[in-house]
């Protein structure tokens, strides 16, 4: 028991010290900062550096500064390396396993030199790494470690939600874990009722202002946004993306287009239903009521975020328990007939109207 609470005491501290970090400061000595050198994806390197006018503000002198943390704590080089070392130290004592997501590749395509300064030792890791893992080129590291910042999947984030994790496995250890876990329901909650609406942001600022012993980020999201929406009676706007209404709104259909679901607050169940009805709705709309529909149109339903072999075994899943499915493994497809008519739209319903006026006799005067 001593050693528990021990660790409880550890993780509390050990989080306040990652909350605490925002930006690892750096010299400019540009003569032990030497430019990365590095042809990446366009695509990556714009997104790249859109996440960090968003965090920052300004690109420079952050992209370079940032870049250089990340790299660092892929090859093991600098202070926040040691601390994300401790941190997987104190996961192991306490039993919690890591939960890395796979993630999809970043795009390829044309490419522009990214020339950003790291320091020296950082750049040589890079090309140690790339060899000793069989890496093509050293720009794919790089390239990942961009695009997962791009995906705000920084080091940082990643290591804080694993500290959140972590924290939660020492609380339950100490019998405290719904304990704590109902009063920052409660504290996030009572921030947000009686609101006509609120957003992720919103959400986002009631957990960093109201609640106690967690951040906002992925992992606060995941962990409270379900129950606070439960507690209040609040549900996702069937319009406006991540914004969240009272259930009572007049606007908020019984059976709400599970599409619209915000995808942090979908099971696995709810993903297979976004899909299943975006797929029959895409064959009711065609002449034949069959089409096509392709693992790319899955993962736009989903809003980008599974991967395609998730995404792939969805379809297959359908294709094995739903008549109206099927799978066509030469084409990688699946293959859907829906059994509805499709429904007229409200061009259709105009042009009706305007053929009944165009046909009507004209009443006569008398």
């Amino acid at each position: 028991m001593i050693t528990v609470v021990l660790l409880g005491a550890i993780v509390m501290i050990t989080v306040s010290w990652f909350a605490a970090i925002v930006v690892i400061a750096v010299s400019n000595h540009d003569d032990c900062r030497p430019c990365l050198n590095l042809r990446v994806d366009v695509r990556v390197k714009a997104a790249y550096e859109r996440e960090v006018v968003n965090r920052h503000g300004l690109l420079r002198p952050y992209a370079g500064m940032e870049l250089e943390r990340e790299l660092g704590a892929l090859v093991g080089d600098g202070r926040l390396s040691d601390l994300f070392d401790a941190v997987h130290r104190l996961s192991d004592a306490l039993g919690e396993q890591s939960r890395e997501k796979k993630t999809q590749s970043p795009p390829h395509g044309d490419a522009a030199m990214c020339q950003y300064r790291v320091r020296e030792t950082v750049r040589e890791g890079v090309m140690d790494l790339a060899q000793k893992r069989d890496v093509t080129y050293p720009r794919d590291l790089v390239e990942r470690v961009m695009w997962d910042y791009a995906q705000g999947r920084s080091a940082v984030d990643k290591a804080i939600d694993r500290m959140g994790r972590i924290r939660d496995r020492a609380e339950s250890e100490l019998n405290a874990a719904d304990t704590t876990t109902e009063r920052r329901k409660l504290e996030i909650a009572n921030a947000l009722a009686d609101r006509p609406s609120w957003t992720f942001q919103e959400f986002d600022d009631a957990v960093d202002e109201h609640a106690s012993g967690v951040s906002s980020g992925s992992y606060a999201r995941q962990r409270y946004l379900e129950s606070v929406l439960s507690e209040i009676g609040y549900t996702w706007h069937p319009q406006a993306d991540g914004v969240f209404v009272p259930t009572t709104a007049d606007f908020v259909p019984d059976e709400p287009d599970v599409r619209e679901k915000p995808y942090v607050l979908m099971d696995r169940a709810d993903k297979r239903e976004a899909v299943r009805t975006d797929a029959l709705e895409s064959a009711g709309s065609t002449s034949t009521r069959k089409t096509k529909y392709t693992v790319k149109d899955a993962i736009a339903v989903l809003d980008g975020r599974p991967n395609r072999g998730t995404v792939e075994q969805i379809l297959r899943t359908l294709a094995d328990t739903d008549d109206q499915f099927g799978w066509d493994d030469d084409s990688e497809v699946a293959l859907v007939e829906s059994s509805e008519t499709p429904s007229k739209t409200p061009n259709d319903d105009v042009s009706s109207e305007m053929d009944q006026l165009t046909e009507a006799t004209p009443a006569r005067r008398d």
